[in-house]
């Protein structure tokens, strides 16, 4: 029992050596990245309007990659929702869509009209799992609510003047 042990070590250390770091490359920058810890996946979403959805266990070069596609401008956050099973996605076009990370459908899309200037971006977007609380940002706020399959406004944040 003692050797078997020892000899688990030992080819668990020889396959440490031979580990390469996972590389993730689109050829696009990419401009926001996400974890599911529950799906075991990386995603990331960029200049290329296309959200990616990595598995970091597979290491052949476009394999265990998903795509995720709808989005008509940069990307600029992505949201995972773990306890849903759910992304949100938002780009610079002042639009937020919820995808189910089960089969990588859009499950709802959304138009920030709040950000009704052609120059009002949605530049970043926070979630507080906590509340439940979906917080957009561009020359102003925004708060919405997130249940599963579902997304709805609720409240403006500050007018960005001052």
């Amino acid at each position: 029992a003692q050797q078997l042990g020892q000899l688990r070590h030992k080819l668990s250390r020889e396959a440490e050596k031979s580990r390469r770091p996972m590389v993730l490359s689109t050829g696009s920058p990419q401009t926001c990245v996400a974890i599911s810890e529950r799906f075991k996946v990386v995603l990331t979403g960029g200049k290329d309007r296309i959200i990616r959805v990595w598995n970091p266990l597979i290491q052949i070069e476009n394999v265990g990659v998903e795509y995720l596609k709808g989005h008509g401008a940069r990307i600029i956050g992505l949201q995972v929702i773990d306890k849903f099973g759910s992304l949100i996605s938002a780009a610079t076009d002042k639009t937020i869509r919820l995808w189910d990370l089960q089969t990588f459908q859009e499950l709802c899309k959304l138009h920030d009209s709040y950000q009704h200037r052609p120059v009002d971006r949605l530049t970043s977007i926070s979630y507080d799992d906590t509340s439940g609380r979906l917080f957009t940002f561009g020359n102003r706020g925004r708060v919405w609510a997130v249940a599963p399959g579902s997304i709805q406004a609720v409240d403006a944040v500050g007018n960005g003047e001052g």
